[in-house]
């Protein structure tokens, strides 16, 4: 195979445009960044925006053995997929050995297809019964390209492969500044002579902890755009952040010349990339996000968590959320209950979301119809009930995340800051309070205006025009709610002298109290609602002392006793009892027409964490009610039903979608691997749904819905595992 380059004049002109990148973002509100039509062609809409049943499998076949993928066949494949009452078809083209299951002449066919072309003979299938369908190709891992060019893999800083965790079956990574893109692109236009509906590129991304610093590509165009050697090693200064934003833009440049390519050949064929390392921007490169939650790793509130994420990136378009069949995740060849699926599934439809649950072939390509069959009937509810997903989310709290805060004081340690984010999400779905994701990225003040409350979850990083746009909103009126270390550090993620909204917080910065928990007590009053009386909460991590430069000040922070560094324990626990009181707990100030609140710790960085308590997430309520009291809608249920409040104005009526989750549903963090929760039957449980203005009528999908219904409260006792209140106003 002839040695590809990259065109460094493109990569260039990219590089050159950097700049532009801000203005793409602040904009991703108002338009995407490919148009779902070209000039001239009518406008309908996409099968992306109509097809919300998905299903497929992965194939990451080698071929060490004979048997490997030999059975794959066509009329089995999709006989299973309409027994599944699936609307879309997903089919790997292309897959992480770096196999294609086609004849190519650009790379490798798979060998045990002994020549049978098993796209075409799928595609055939899928246009013969009426079902779109995607081809997907596995772009960070072809260990086929690899092997066949090491000069096109991406190098650590001895200039060594990076082999990556899966690299005896899929490694080593490929870089994504090398000839590999014409590589890429030759491929892509041999799977664009199948005429799919769509195509998804897998894996554009830089693997866990890997970096390339290669000295065939990366080095050489890294010095010619900045002028400087590239840094080997995190040196956390302004070369540092230059090399940050070389990896993002190199994963775009990747992605928009492949895209490019594709629509010159297929100017309406969608595409989408599994990409979001800068969550925004990277967005901006598909036509729909995606995502796939792990919940059998990061617990029962990670596909909840992740769905929020990605609808706030991109809210003009749809969002995909991919799963496994397995228990314990892919390539498991577990059937995870009917219950179980069923409630992942339907938590991606009630946020409006595309759920697509994953089969696993077997070793020989073959397929298990019990998965089919179970999904046949998970689906065979979800399209009876499709005309009730998808409308608009009420909106209540903005939770605000910031990729500054995740590389500049996380710094390599994403739990750091990204458990504030996950504790916060944790925290009010279990209070059934509406929640979206805000991007420091694409942050506006009219955005910031859609919400009652912006919540600001541990983010230490806010620059002056985030700051700015934080101050008009409050003083225009918004309340905002602030933990830990929020706006104390610069752009570096080096801590100032105050935080940068000292004045709208009315509190003044005067030190920070190191030890890895302190307690919290509250008075008798609305913060302290639902605690013991002078009881002293324990909050795992750091805190500030703080002291006030015009907020109310309440309750107390204590540190543990011994008065260290260094800890001296006074019995075998991992933390001593509270002892001295050092600074308030709790700053509420008026600022302007709004309001906010302030606290010097992380209830929502504990509530992931190894001590999580039911008092962080009874504070946060506590100060989200005093700051909002009355909202639109609420409701109250138990903490393993997840609320999803929707309203459609055009008929006038709120959509209360309801998914319980039988079980544990723990979620610590980001980082720590759980057992999975595998539920088995549906929760039977109360719930009641508070109004602001009188309902008209009230209806539940499901005829074993019990509904007591007095003006403006809605009592309900529910028996599914999904269920969706219609409330006409």
């Amino acid at each position: 195979m002839e040695d590809m380059k990259i065109d460094r004049r493109a990569f260039g002109k990219l590089l050159a445009g950097v700049p532009a990148l801000s203005a793409l973002e602040r904009s991703v509100f108002e338009k995407s960044a490919f148009p779902v039509s070209s000039a001239g062609e009518s406008e309908s809409r996409p099968w992306y925006e109509t097809n919300s049943r998905w299903t497929g499998f992965n194939l990451h076949m080698p071929d060490w053995d004979p048997a490997i993928a030999s059975r794959l066949n066509a009329k089995e494949i999709i006989r299973n997929v309409l027994k599944s009452n699936s609307n879309f078809f997903w089919l790997y083209a292309v897959d992480g050995a770096g196999n294609a299951y086609y004849p190519t002449k650009v790379g490798r066919m798979h060998p045990n297809l002994a020549g049978r072309d098993i796209v075409r003979e799928v595609v055939d299938e899928c246009k013969r019964n009426q079902i779109p369908f995607l081809l997907n190709y596995c772009l960070g891992w072809n260990r086929y390209a690899a092997l066949s060019h090491a000069e096109w893999t991406m190098k650590d800083n001895h200039n060594e492969t990076v082999t990556g965790e899966y690299g005896p079956v899929l490694g080593p990574y490929l870089c994504w500044n090398s000839g590999y893109l014409d590589y890429v692109k030759a491929m892509t236009t041999e799977m664009l002579d199948y005429d799919p509906d769509g195509l998804y590129f897998d894996m554009l991304f830089y693997g866990s902890r890997t970096v390339c610093y290669c000295q065939e590509h990366c080095q050489p165009l890294f010095r010619k755009k900045y002028g400087i050697e590239m840094p080997l090693t995190p040196t956390w200064d302004d070369a540092w952040r230059k090399f940050l934003e070389f990896r993002y833009d190199s994963l775009s440049h990747f992605a928009q010349e492949v895209t490019e390519h594709a629509r010159k050949l297929r100017p309406r064929v969608s595409v989408a990339y599994n990409c979001r390392q800068k969550p925004v921007q990277h967005s901006q490169l598909s036509d729909y996000v995606t995502a796939e939650p792990l919940p059998a790793l990061r617990g029962a509130w990670d596909p909840s968590r992740l769905t929020t994420f990605l609808r706030g990136l991109k809210p003009a378009s749809r969002v995909l959320m991919s799963t496994s069949r397995g228990a314990h995740g892919y390539s498991d060849y577990t059937l995870r209950p009917e219950a179980d699926l069923k409630w992942e599934v339907f938590t991606y439809l009630a946020h409006g979301a595309r759920a697509f649950p994953a089969d696993d072939a077997l070793y020989d390509g073959s397929l298990q119809p019990q998965f089919y069959e179970l999904m046949g009937r998970i689906f065979g509810e979800a399209k009876r009930k499709e005309p009730y997903f998808g409308q608009e989310h009420v909106r209540e709290v903005g939770l605000y995340y910031s990729v500054k805060s995740r590389d500049w004081y996380g710094r390599g340690q994403g739990e750091r800051y990204d458990n504030a984010f996950a504790g916060a999400h944790r925290a009010l779905a279990e209070l059934h309070i509406p929640v979206d994701a805000l991007f420091d990225e694409s942050v506006t003040l009219k955005q910031l205006q859609a919400y009652p409350i912006v919540y600001l979850p541990n983010v230490a990083i806010l620059d002056k025009e985030e700051a700015q746009f934080l101050r008009e909103y409050v003083k225009n009126g918004g309340q905002l709610l602030a933990t830990h270390d929020t706006g104390l550090c610069d752009l570096d993620g080096k801590r100032r002298e105050d935080f940068v909204l000292a004045d709208v917080l009315g509190v003044r910065y005067k030190g920070q109290a190191e030890y890895t928990g302190h307690y919290y007590r509250l008075p008798e009053g609305f913060l302290s609602a639902g605690m013991w009386r002078d009881w002293d909460v324990f909050v795992s991590g750091t805190a500030n002392l703080v002291e006030s430069s015009g907020a109310e000040a309440v309750g107390e922070l204590k540190i543990p006793f011994y008065d260290g560094p260094p800890f001296h324990r006074v019995n075998i626990g991992q933390h001593n009892s509270a002892w001295k009181t050092v600074a308030p707990a709790v700053f509420l100030n008026r600022y302007g027409q709004g309001q906010t609140a302030y606290v010097p710790f992380g209830p929502d960085t504990a509530y992931v964490g190894e001590y999580p308590l039911p008092e962080h997430r009874i504070l946060l309520r506590n100060i989200l009610r005093h700051l909002y009291p009355n909202p639109e809608v609420s409701v109250e249920a138990p903490l393993v039903v997840e609320a999803v409040i929707t309203q459609d104005t055009e008929q006038s009526r709120y959509i209360v979608h309801l998914v319980s989750c039988q079980g544990g549903r723990e979620m610590n963090g980001v980082t720590v691997p759980v057992r999975p929760n595998v539920m088995e039957e549906p929760l039977i449980y109360r719930a009641r749904i508070q109004l602001q203005r009188t309902a008209r009528q009230v209806t539940s999908l499901s005829d074993k819905t019990k509904i007591t219904q007095h003006e403006k409260s809605i009592a309900l006792q529910i028996e599914d595992i999904h269920e969706a209140v219609i409330i006409s106003y």
